[in-house]
């Protein structure tokens, strides 16, 4: 009976083990798919003409670099304990969320100084 409940034990943990690395991956996949849709939407501000090619171009640079980022992340091997690629990432976004709204606001100021005749 001891026996029973030992290989019992090692079954559970090892299906344990195997969802946790299901987890982890699924994980890593939404993350890539969650940067693929956000790098075009960072970008549809200039698309529909709410702002200029300028903020066009900085948040397409913005949006390739969390794509690129976000690859990392999706090759990132199952067992990486440091999960640098995962800790780049984040710290990406928090520049890439601050330089998105920088780049939005200096082209709403620059294009009204433009309009209101100034500079």
């Amino acid at each position: 009976m001891c026996i029973c409940a030992s290989a019992a034990r090692r079954t559970r943990k090892a299906s344990s083990y195997s969802r946790q690395l299901y987890a982890v991956a699924s994980t890593r996949r939404q993350i890539f798919a969650y940067a693929l849709i956000l790098a075009p939407v960072g970008v549809l501000p200039w698309a529909l003409g709410y702002t200029t090619a300028g903020y066009g171009v900085v948040s397409a640079a913005l949006g390739a670099g969390f794509v690129w980022y976000a690859w990392k992340v999706l090759a990132m091997a199952d067992d990486d304990r440091a999960m640098k690629p995962a800790k780049a990432l984040f710290g990406y976004s928090l520049l890439y969320l601050f330089a998105i709204f920088a780049a939005y606001l200096v082209d709403c100021v620059v294009g009204r100084a433009l309009m209101m005749g100034g500079v």
